[in-house]
């Protein structure tokens, strides 16, 4: 009696183990995104504070792949992050090389109207924006797509913030 109840006990440990061994096993994961940037003719600012730097947002992806790489390599997953330059007119053809890699995770910098072009070519392949740029309030309201996700302030988030500033500094 007793060595059959312990025979179960060890089987089922046996098979708890083996269970709880393929749940905890990491699976390889391959994260791929791209970067989308329109670069538009634009008058140089009178500033040079205020030039906009050669790598706007392709720094921050090369920095987003090292940081998520730390961690990632333990557990078997892997980050990478194309980047393309384009212009008004050029904007369709890099998009369709993103889509033909199969990348389903775009950032986009872009003005509104190149945006929301760029967001319904994306949605008929099941990919997923982010609007990296364009601030446009009716992005978030009448315009606002499925698959677009917003990480720019709109104009109306940004003119909140600064009255709570105001009001928080008490100035009239």
């Amino acid at each position: 009696m007793r060595n059959g109840i312990a025979a179960h006990l060890v089987a089922v440990m046996v098979l708890f183990t083996a269970l709880l061994v393929q749940v905890s096993a990491a699976q390889a994961i391959e994260a791929r995104a791209a970067v989308l940037r329109v670069d538009y003719q634009i008058q140089r600012p009178i500033s040079r504070f205020d030039e906009r730097p050669d790598d706007l947002g392709f720094a921050g992806a090369a920095l987003a792949d090292a940081d998520n790489m730390t961690t990632g390599q333990f557990l078997g997953h892997s980050f990478t992050t194309k980047q393309y330059r384009a212009t008004p007119e050029t904007v369709d053809d890099a998009l369709e090389e993103i889509l033909s890699e199969g990348i389903k995770l775009i950032v986009v910098l872009a003005r509104k109207d190149d945006l929301l072009r760029v967001t319904d070519r994306a949605a008929e392949e099941g990919a997923l924006v982010f609007n990296a740029q364009a601030s446009d309030n009716a992005l978030r309201s009448e315009e606002c797509r499925g698959n677009l996700l917003h990480t720019a302030t709109s104009h109306a988030q940004q003119a909140d913030a600064i009255a709570q500033f105001a009001i928080w500094k008490k100035w009239p």
